[in-house]
């Protein structure tokens, strides 16, 4: 097609799609020495093509990736292509982004290999994206085995008011005293109540989730507490002939 009919020349129309390509499309010597430099790779980049062009391109390489233009280049030279080569690379402004790159060689009319083509895609949206979904199953398995633990201290903290409880009937049942009796009721009751709490502090973590819990702060009476406790335990320790003894200052 000629000019007459409205189509650019081809090497204008080239470098018109590659100044309008949104991806850093650069080429580079053998040494490493950019030779072009287009609008995406100064958006991307934040370089002008003046700053860039005759520089090697390491200067936009991350000191901790510094190897990876020798090795890139040591494949180019035996005349392999990159593809989506995924990696981090440093913005003027200092900012590391992380980026898709793909990088193939150029060859001239007698076919040697003089140079690369690179296209640098901007992927930190993406790979943010992936980092903050890994997070998140992260915290979901966490939160799964925090429940799982959670599960089995309950299921622990509820058989212990229904032992004391189960305990003290069957010593009611095998012919208890008068003083056996006296002093079942209260723990049996006791650990009927603790029983309850411990159903009401479920409930409470349903209403943590809602927005709808209240405190109730009321003063502890630690003596009585343990001494709860200690009782709570009795009859297994007694079954198993073992000895409970306590001292409170």
């Amino acid at each position: 097609m000629s000019n007459q009919q409205g189509f650019l020349p081809a090497d204008l129309l080239y470098g018109a799609i590659v100044d309008s390509s949104d991806d850093a499309i650069v080429s580079k010597d053998l040494n490493g020495i950019v030779q072009s430099w287009n609008k995406g790779a100064e958006r991307i980049f934040g370089y002008s093509a003046e700053e860039m062009i005759g520089q090697s391109i390491t200067k936009v390489l991350p000191s901790d990736r510094l190897e990876e233009e020798s090795v890139i280049l040591g494949r180019l030279e035996q005349g392999e292509r990159v593809d989506h080569f995924e990696t981090q690379r440093r913005r003027k402004d200092g900012k590391v982004i992380d980026v898709s790159l793909t990088i193939s060689p150029i060859c001239n009319a007698e076919g040697v290999i003089v140079g690369a083509s690179k296209i640098a895609r901007d992927i930190t949206g993406r790979k943010e994206a992936q980092r903050k979904l890994a997070q998140a199953l992260e915290d979901l398995k966490r939160a799964d085995r925090v429940k799982a633990e959670f599960l089995a201290t309950l299921s622990h903290e509820l058989r212990t008011p229904l032992n004391a409880i189960l305990g003290w009937v069957q010593i009611l049942k095998d012919g208890a005293t008068l003083e056996d009796l006296a002093e079942s009721l209260p723990i049996i009751e006791r650990n009927v109540k603790a029983q309850s709490q411990m159903i009401e502090d479920l409930l409470d973590m349903g209403r943590i989730e809602a927005g709808k819990v209240s405190l109730d702060i009321q003063p502890l009476d630690l003596p009585t507490l343990l001494q709860a406790c200690i009782e709570t335990i009795r009859p297994t320790a007694e079954a198993k002939k073992i000895r409970l003894t306590s001292a409170f200052s």
